[in-house]
Protein backbone atom coordinates (compact mmCIF):
# COMPACT_ATOMS: atom_id res chain seq x y z
CA UNK A 1 0.00 0.00 0.00
CA UNK A 2 1.44 3.41 -0.85
CA UNK A 3 2.20 5.72 1.95
CA UNK A 4 0.50 8.51 2.27
CA UNK A 5 3.18 11.29 0.85
CA UNK A 6 3.23 9.02 -2.15
CA UNK A 7 -0.82 9.40 -2.54
CA UNK A 8 -0.76 13.04 -1.90
CA UNK A 9 1.87 13.88 -4.23
CA UNK A 10 -1.34 13.07 -6.65
CA UNK A 11 -4.14 14.82 -5.05
CA UNK A 12 -5.05 17.97 -6.48
CA UNK A 13 -5.89 19.84 -3.32
CA UNK A 14 -1.99 19.33 -2.35
CA UNK A 15 -0.80 20.98 -5.76
CA UNK A 16 -3.36 23.91 -5.25
CA UNK A 17 -2.18 24.16 -1.68
CA UNK A 18 1.57 24.11 -3.32
CA UNK A 19 0.95 26.63 -5.40
CA UNK A 20 -0.69 29.31 -3.10
CA UNK A 21 1.74 29.29 -0.12
CA UNK A 22 4.44 29.66 -2.98
CA UNK A 23 4.99 33.44 -2.62
CA UNK A 24 5.43 33.62 -6.51
CA UNK A 25 2.58 32.12 -8.10
CA UNK A 26 0.14 34.05 -5.58
CA UNK A 27 2.43 37.50 -6.62
CA UNK A 28 0.75 35.95 -9.64
CA UNK A 29 -2.56 35.28 -9.24
CA UNK A 30 -2.92 38.81 -7.39
CA UNK A 31 -1.29 40.01 -10.51
CA UNK A 32 -4.22 39.06 -12.51
CA UNK A 33 -6.98 39.12 -9.98
CA UNK A 34 -8.60 42.15 -11.69
CA UNK A 35 -7.17 42.31 -15.40
CA UNK A 36 -5.64 39.11 -18.20
CA UNK A 37 -2.21 40.16 -18.56
CA UNK A 38 0.63 38.82 -20.48
CA UNK A 39 3.14 36.49 -18.91
CA UNK A 40 5.75 39.16 -20.14
CA UNK A 41 3.63 42.08 -18.05
CA UNK A 42 4.05 40.06 -15.06
CA UNK A 43 7.30 39.03 -15.46
CA UNK A 44 8.19 43.43 -15.77
CA UNK A 45 6.15 44.36 -12.66
CA UNK A 46 6.48 41.65 -10.66
CA UNK A 47 10.24 40.84 -11.32
CA UNK A 48 9.76 37.33 -11.44
CA UNK A 49 11.89 35.38 -14.43
CA UNK A 50 9.70 35.15 -17.32
CA UNK A 51 10.84 31.29 -17.05
CA UNK A 52 9.16 31.14 -13.95
CA UNK A 53 5.97 32.88 -14.80
CA UNK A 54 5.13 30.51 -17.59
CA UNK A 55 6.11 27.78 -15.11
CA UNK A 56 3.75 28.82 -12.62
CA UNK A 57 1.35 30.53 -15.43
CA UNK A 58 0.98 26.48 -16.58
CA UNK A 59 1.15 24.83 -13.15
CA UNK A 60 -1.91 26.91 -12.07
CA UNK A 61 -3.80 26.77 -15.81
CA UNK A 62 -3.38 22.79 -15.11
CA UNK A 63 -5.05 23.44 -11.40
CA UNK A 64 -7.78 25.45 -13.08
CA UNK A 65 -7.20 28.28 -10.98
CA UNK A 66 -6.16 30.92 -13.75
CA UNK A 67 -7.46 30.70 -17.34
CA UNK A 68 -6.69 32.10 -20.79
CA UNK A 69 -8.95 35.23 -21.08
CA UNK A 70 -7.65 36.27 -24.88
CA UNK A 71 -5.32 35.24 -27.68
CA UNK A 72 -4.20 37.89 -29.95
CA UNK A 73 -1.45 37.79 -32.77
CA UNK A 74 1.22 39.49 -33.04
CA UNK A 75 2.42 41.41 -35.75
CA UNK A 76 5.00 38.71 -36.21
CA UNK A 77 2.69 36.19 -36.24
CA UNK A 78 3.33 34.84 -31.92
CA UNK A 79 0.12 34.18 -30.25
CA UNK A 80 -0.02 36.28 -27.35
CA UNK A 81 -2.05 34.48 -24.14
CA UNK A 82 -3.63 37.11 -21.60
CA UNK A 83 -4.02 35.03 -18.40
CA UNK A 84 -6.89 35.79 -15.90
CA UNK A 85 -7.15 34.48 -12.32
CA UNK A 86 -10.43 32.31 -11.69
CA UNK A 87 -10.09 32.75 -7.32
CA UNK A 88 -9.99 35.87 -5.38
CA UNK A 89 -9.03 34.18 -1.89
CA UNK A 90 -8.72 30.74 -0.49
CA UNK A 91 -9.42 29.15 3.16
CA UNK A 92 -7.25 26.00 3.65
CA UNK A 93 -8.73 23.86 6.82
CA UNK A 94 -7.19 20.83 8.09
CA UNK A 95 -9.86 18.70 9.79
CA UNK A 96 -8.84 14.78 10.51
CA UNK A 97 -5.86 14.32 9.18
CA UNK A 98 -7.47 15.89 5.67
CA UNK A 99 -7.44 19.09 3.74
CA UNK A 100 -10.20 20.73 2.61
CA UNK A 101 -9.51 23.92 0.44
CA UNK A 102 -12.38 26.65 -0.36
CA UNK A 103 -11.44 28.82 -3.41
CA UNK A 104 -13.50 32.09 -3.54
CA UNK A 105 -14.41 32.69 -7.32
CA UNK A 106 -13.23 35.92 -8.34
CA UNK A 107 -15.74 38.01 -9.36
CA UNK A 108 -14.51 40.31 -11.31
CA UNK A 109 -14.61 38.17 -14.25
Amino acid sequence: MPRPLQLEKYNVDHKIVCELVNLQSRIILFSIKRRSKLAEEISQESNIPLSTVYLKLNNMKNLSMIFVEQIELSDSGRRLKYFRSRISGAEIIFEKSKLKIILVPNKNL
